[in-house]
């Protein structure tokens, strides 16, 4: 598939090394299992027990698996994303500092790293795919990008089962919320992409790395539970950088 020179950040652990530019390719990472509640479990429940819950009745009622939306036909309106969850925890730059620029973008994000873009993003059309990359630096020197591919593309237009992430990597770790059901309109004369709001999932961190976030290798992933709990919703309007 022609994926493979489109998006990416790789993911390099220490076994391997990246291949190619992770900025032409993208891995979106299986979330975890998470709890379903015991409501859910019940209306689950087929036949209910004569004489007490069986041990499979059990396992019913305390763990399950949500399984992630499917990539096409994906709602992500603003009345269908709900905000993000309510937390005093912040990654390392945020919140970034304000651009010194009035426009013309139009880009909030809404979460722990919480900020909005106004000045202009690279684009290019490669192929059957549209890339979006937005890089500034967040507090303290941390580095901040949000990157987006437009699969299957064949010209301005609407688009479903986009990818994008939100990535910051500070001195040696990367911290990333990703996407891969989000809705897009590519402007004409791919001058300007618009979302609408999208919520983003905390991935695994990234641990001990080393190397730009576009190109980087890490020693592992996991921890930081505080983070895992946490999300972002992205919305609004960018404007792509005048052609040479």
């Amino acid at each position: 598939m022609r994926r493979a020179r489109a998006i990416a950040v790789g993911v390099c652990l220490v076994a391997s090394a990246c291949d190619e530019d992770p900025a032409r390719s993208m891995k979106i990472i299986p979330r975890p299992p998470a709890a379903v509640s015991p409501a859910a479990a019940r209306r689950a429940e087929t036949q209910p027990p004569a004489a007490g819950p069986t041990p499979d009745t059990q396992a019913a009622r305390s763990s399950g698996t949500a399984a992630r939306p499917p990539r096409s036909g994906a709602s992500t309106s603003s009345a269908a994303v709900a905000g993000p969850a309510a937390t005093d925890w912040r990654p390392p730059g945020c919140p970034p500092p304000p651009e010194d620029s009035p426009g013309p973008s139009r880009f909030t994000v809404a979460g722990p790293c919480a900020f909005e873009h106004r000045n202009t993003v690279a684009c290019e059309s490669l192929g059957d795919d549209f890339l979006v990359t937005l890089s500034r630096k967040a507090a303290g020197g941390v580095a901040l990008m949000v990157y987006i591919n437009v699969e299957h593309y064949h010209g301005p237009g609407d688009y479903t089962g986009a990818q994008i992430y939100l990535g910051l990597q500070d001195r040696i770790n990367i911290y990333r919320w990703s996407s891969d059901t989000m809705n897009i309109t590519v402007g004409g004369g791919e001058e300007s992409v618009t979302l609408p709001a999208t919520s983003l999932e905390a991935e695994p961190l990234f641990v001990n790395c080393t190397g730009p976030m576009t190109n980087f290798q890490c020693e592992g992933r996991g921890g930081a539970a505080e983070f895992q709990a946490t999300r972002e919703v992205v919305s609004g309007m960018l404007r792509c950088e005048a052609r040479k």
